[in-house]
């Protein structure tokens, strides 16, 4: 049975030392993610000053390749992301 920590099982622990963008469209029936993994990556973006999770207000699933206003939105937050500078840890 797996744990409800993310990135865990029920017998290792993997910690990922990358910075995470999470991206989702916010127009849709239901969501891929919990509560616990958006809390994850905020508090990652404490320790490395970079993770984001953020909702793309009007974007569905494909947000990002579905045109419009939802995949600019999208697109800025990737170039943005890319040129951010990691913090030292």
């Amino acid at each position: 049975m797996f744990s409800s920590v993310p990135l865990t099982t029920h017998r290792y622990f993997v910690p990922v030392h990358v910075p995470i963008l999470y991206l989702y469209g916010e127009r849709k029936p239901f969501q891929f993610h919990t509560d616990q993994w958006i809390h994850h990556i905020d508090e990652k973006r404490v320790r490395d000053g970079m993770s984001l999770a953020l909702g793309i207000r009007g974007g569905g699933h494909w947000f990002y390749a579905a045109g419009g206003l939802p995949q600019k939105l999208a697109l800025g937050q990737i170039e943005q992301f890319l040129a951010t500078q990691r913090k030292v840890i």
